[in-house]
């Protein structure tokens, strides 16, 4: 028995040597007393009874609690005392007969004052014929008279796992899988007569696990591990063939007919294959809303927990979220990971209303209860063991009542807003932004976007829509057209100047003659400028009719027939004089640019 209370250190307590003609210990569970714990195992007698055709591989043993602190001294320690021995499973007299006691599961304690009535169920390992066997876990030393049910899986398939759920008064839901089958069955248990009413009498396939190729049936994922959310919801740990990766599903299981896969998640790539998995449900408020806690352990000795959030008026579970990712847990393979149980804390009574005739006095909000945490315990081959702590938060902190949470829901909705908002603004920021670019007289956009949330503004450059972030790749659009007005030389008039007549002006073949898309007009706009070699070191952007690809030829021509200020029997010869401002291409960059710096 370790102490684990102190978050930093981990001590040894309470012990107990086995016989060492026995085998080791191959699964453990525990009942609460007051004062301690009854705690099962599977344990194998030794090879001479077995021979013999005796084998009490179910364990049984008292473990008293060290005194407290303030009446500890250094001589004070934990005990543990075997209890008794019984076999549960069907005797399989063999000389080579390795079955063991390789799963053990109880069913969950629920905080009453009176105590819960518990059952168990225990799975073989390497049998002949695999076996799990339900029993009364209400009795220190189980026996044969205890035994609610027997199964044994189809084909002889092994159990790989196994969990159970209190689905009513004394009613409890056993689910197991085998590496491809998922199955179900209800106990209505009377513990005074000893009577059970199965529902159906035999356990019902709620799933199987179809093949990847139906050339290859062989090829599907196998279930690895299976824990109860709640009474009607299940998760399972699943391996991919091949080592390949693993996976989490969540199944809603209904009274009659097949479960239905309600959640999927592809655990990270790191992990080829999972090997353990345990869930801790934490305290639900007073609509049944609750949060649930999901621990995997991988090959690559790493550890990775998620939350689950479940709303009661829909019956449904949020999406897997990861809280947080542990590597290098441990020296050697894991073998199991463990969540500690969560109680609701005992809540500070209401204060005492005031008399009518008093003088009110401001009442302070109630404090919640004392910190509270979960803890998450793994074991190695290494015979190494390590507890992690993880602090709870109330969801609402001014409210004493309410429930306890690992990561808080809001700051999940919050990002997944996030995530949903900025996948539809940012197409249409940029939208806005290259519209603003190519009509620049168009002053509403400026008014649109300073109406964009705070969230969105904050993105762009200094916080300001449309200035910095336009002017960082806008300038250069927009700085010729600029100084060319400046200059006081009247940009041509489409319709009334043709390129000729431009170009026939006395000294017109000095002139620097940029043709421009110009929406706001007739489709195009000419810039003129005398200075050719200013123009051409700053409207980097202007190509040459023969730097055109053909297409781009085709296009112009059409732009500026429309215009008016070309015709085709003036032949292409003037065209090589004037040279044509791209903005389409210089826009696309720009948008490029602005969505890698968002």
């Amino acid at each position: 028995m370790l102490d684990v209370s102190d978050r930093s250190t981990i001590s040894n307590v309470a012990d107990i040597d086995l016989p060492r003609d026995q085998d080791s210990v191959q699964s453990l569970s525990s009942l609460a007393t007051a004062d301690g714990l009854i705690t099962f195992a599977g344990i194998n007698a030794s090879q001479e009874n077995q021979n013999a055709g005796k084998n009490d591989h179910f364990r049984s043993f008292e473990v008293k609690y060290p005194p407290r602190k303030k009446q500890k001294t250094d001589e004070d320690k934990g005990h543990v005392y075997p209890l008794g021995q019984n076999s549960l499973f069907i005797p399989t007299p063999s000389a080579k007969s390795e079955t063991y006691q390789r799963l053990l599961r109880l069913s969950p304690a629920l905080k009453r004052t009176n105590g819960s009535k518990r059952i168990g169920a225990i799975a073989t390992g390497l049998a002949k014929q695999a076996e799990l066997v339900v029993f009364n876990a209400t009795t220190s030393t189980p026996g044969s008279e205890d035994v609610i049910a027997r199964i044994t899986p189809d084909g002889g398939a092994e159990v790989a796992d196994l969990d159970i759920a209190t689905s009513g008064v004394n009613e409890f839901s056993l689910a197991y899988c085998t590496d491809y089958d998922l199955h179900e069955q209800t106990y209505q248990y009377d513990f005074t007569k000893k009577q059970v009413q199965k529902t159906p009498k035999g356990p019902r396939r709620i799933h199987q696990m179809p093949a990847l190729d139906a050339s290859s049936p062989a090829l599907r994922p196998k279930f690895r591990g299976l824990r109860f959310l709640d009474a009607q919801n299940v998760v399972a740990l699943l391996n991919k063939p091949g080592r390949k990766g693993a996976e989490l599903r969540v199944y809603h299981l209904y009274p009659t007919g097949p479960a239905a896969t309600t959640l999927q998640l592809t655990l990270p790539s790191h992990i080829k294959q999972a090997v353990s998995l345990d869930v801790c449900a934490l305290d639900a408020d007073k609509k049944g809303n609750r949060q649930v806690v999901v621990a995997v352990a991988g090959q690559d000795i790493s550890i990775v927990l998620y939350t689950l959030n479940y709303t009661r008026s829909t019956d449904t579970f949020s999406r897997f979220r990861t809280f947080q990712t542990f590597k290098n847990v441990h020296p050697q393979q894991m073998t199991k990971v463990c969540l500690s149980p969560f109680h609701s804390p005992v809540r500070a009574p209401d204060p005492e209303e005031k008399s009518a005739n008093e003088e009110k006095a401001q009442v302070s909000v109630p404090a919640h209860p004392g910190p509270q945490y979960i803890r998450l315990a793994s074991v190695s081959y290494g015979n190494t063991v390590v507890v992690d702590t993880f602090p709870l938060s109330p969801l609402e902190p001014s409210n004493k009542d309410s429930r306890y949470v690992l990561s808080s829901p809001s700051d999940e909705r919050f990002q997944k807003a996030a995530y949903i908002y900025f996948a539809f603004a940012l197409p249409l920021l940029l939208a806005y932004l290259v519209h603003w670019i190519m009509y620049p007289e168009a002053s509403a956009i400026t008014t649109v976007l300073n109406k964009l949330p705070t969230g969105v503004r904050h993105y762009l450059p200094n916080g300001k829509p449309g200035a910095t972030a336009v002017q960082s790749f806008g300038n250069k659009v927009h700085s010729t057209a600029a100084s060319i007005v400046a200059s006081g030389i009247p940009t041509a008039v489409p319709g009334k100047q043709t390129l000729q007549d431009l170009l026939s002006v006395p000294g017109g073949e000095q002139n620097a003659l940029v043709v421009r898309h110009d929406p706001a007009n007739t489709g195009v706009a000419v810039d003129v400028h005398p200075d050719k070699k200013a123009v051409l070191a700053e409207h980097t952007e202007a190509k040459h009719w023969d730097d055109l690809s053909d297409a781009h030829k085709a296009e112009w021509k059409h732009k500026l027939i429309s215009a008016g200020i070309w015709a085709e029997h003036e032949g292409e010869k003037i065209l090589k004089g004037v040279m044509f401002s791209t903005y389409a291409g210089f826009v696309g960059q720009a948008a490029g640019e602005i969505l890698r710096e968002l």
